[in-house]
């Protein structure tokens, strides 16, 4: 003879087990949805650590401006769906630009800030001196939302590029003069493109530290570069056009990673 389990009788310890198990964000939120014992037992502050990342939606317009909307959309690796988070009215026509951590970051005019479209908290950041044309955040140190440091690079287009950082303890921006472009952070240290070159930053001083040629056999100029589990890559995307009696594109993408060489010699 069988009979129903009542779920909503599990201990709390367990049903957080349980939200620490599971592989997409959404399952997250809809597993605090069950009853009011599984959305007291489970915190949005607590998301499970492991999880592959999501893609989220741009506006066309992008990188200049991207408004926030009713509703925002991502791509979840996990179940290769489009799912969408309704964005309260609040934060509605608001400017997001790339994300770091658990954050976008958010241009109301002059107003800057952090914002987590899950949890929708905001957090406040000191006023640029001037507006920017346009942001290409760069997010290092540890996640604010687990009340660690929080440190910031904002790349921005003033007639050259520039990076501003702001730290905690001083809430203010203090702007280092090295022209950045494209860049990522790992292991205190500032990754940019400069032309073909690879510029290498101390994230602290600004102090220049590398410059890395181009790899021998890439004949290509326009890059990405990207942090991906604690190392440096470099990616180009390739566009092939063959004619037959229709040109059919073609897309290639080249990777390349960055050796330091045991920290030893040139990377």
């Amino acid at each position: 003879m069988s009979s129903e389990r009542d779920w909503t009788d599990l201990p709390p310890e367990v049903i957080h087990l349980i939200s620490q198990k599971l592989p997409d964000l959404r399952y997250f939120i809809r597993c605090r949805a069950v009853c009011k014992r599984w959305f007291s037992s489970i915190l949005l502050s607590d998301p499970p650590q492991q999880q592959l990342p999501w893609l989220i939606e741009y506006d066309e317009q992008y990188p200049k401006s991207s408004p926030l909307r009713k509703e925002m959309r991502f791509y979840s690796f996990v179940n290769s769906e489009t799912c969408s988070i309704p964005i309260q009215e609040s934060h509605r026509g608001k400017l997001y630009h790339r994300p770091g951590h658990s954050y976008l970051l958010v241009l109301d005019g002059a107003t800057i800030s952090l914002f987590n479209p899950l949890t929708n908290e905001e957090i406040t950041l000191p006023q640029l001196p001037s507006r920017p044309y346009l942001i290409m955040p760069v997010f290092r140190g540890a996640d604010p939302s687990r009340n660690w440091q929080l440190d910031i690079t904002l790349l921005y287009d003033e007639r050259c590029w520039r990076y501003v950082t702001i730290h905690p303890d001083k809430m203010r921006w203090q702007f280092v003069d090295n022209i950045c472009f494209r860049t990522c952070y790992c292991d205190g240290m500032l990754f940019s493109t400069a032309r073909d070159c690879t510029m290498v930053f101390d994230a602290a001083s600004g102090k220049q530290l590398y410059t890395i040629p181009p790899p021998n056999d890439d004949p290509f100029t326009y890059c990405y570069l990207v942090e991906s589990c604690g190392e440096i890559l470099r990616v180009y995307l390739e566009h092939k056009y063959e004619r037959s009696q229709i040109i059919v594109p073609s897309f290639n993408f080249h990777l390349y990673k960055l050796n330091f060489e045991g920290g030893k010699e040139q990377p």
